[in-house]
């Protein structure tokens, strides 16, 4: 066997190991680095609004792409600076393309908001640039 083709389903995450089946048998590997792992791509952040949030603290929707199916997975978190915000786990809420969280109460100067899907962050930083991957 030296290649095949398959649909790789939606997914997150950097350590998928993929096992292929052969007439019901699993591949076979004598350690761990002889295993093929799959790498979805990072969260990315597009868009958000509101874009300045009321120091009473709301509700703010972030757009973009990769951030899984379901936030309930325990596998989502969002921090801003070093606070960990709440992601609201609607159904409408949060999709592969957009997500809600809260964003708390506060003041002073902005701070880092890291997004965080299944061990792969996006960090959009204070001066408005963005790390992938990180």
């Amino acid at each position: 066997l030296r290649s095949v083709t398959c649909t790789v389903p939606a997914g997150t995450g950097a350590e998928n190991r993929v096992e292929i089946y052969r007439s019901g048998l699993s591949t076979f590997a004598e350690d761990e680095s002889e295993y093929v792992y799959l790498q979805y791509a990072p969260p990315e952040v597009t868009a958000f609004s509101p874009h300045n949030v009321s120091t009473l603290g709301e509700n703010v929707t972030v757009y973009g792409d990769n951030f899984g199916s379901t936030s309930a997975a325990g596998i989502f978190k969002v921090w801003y600076g070093s606070t960990k915000l709440e992601v609201i786990d609607e159904e409408r809420s949060f999709s592969h393309t957009s997500l809600m969280f809260r964003m708390p109460r506060g003041e002073g100067k902005p701070k880092p908001l890291t997004i965080t899907v299944d061990g792969q962050s996006t960090v959009l930083t204070t001066d408005g640039s963005r790390r992938l991957g990180v």
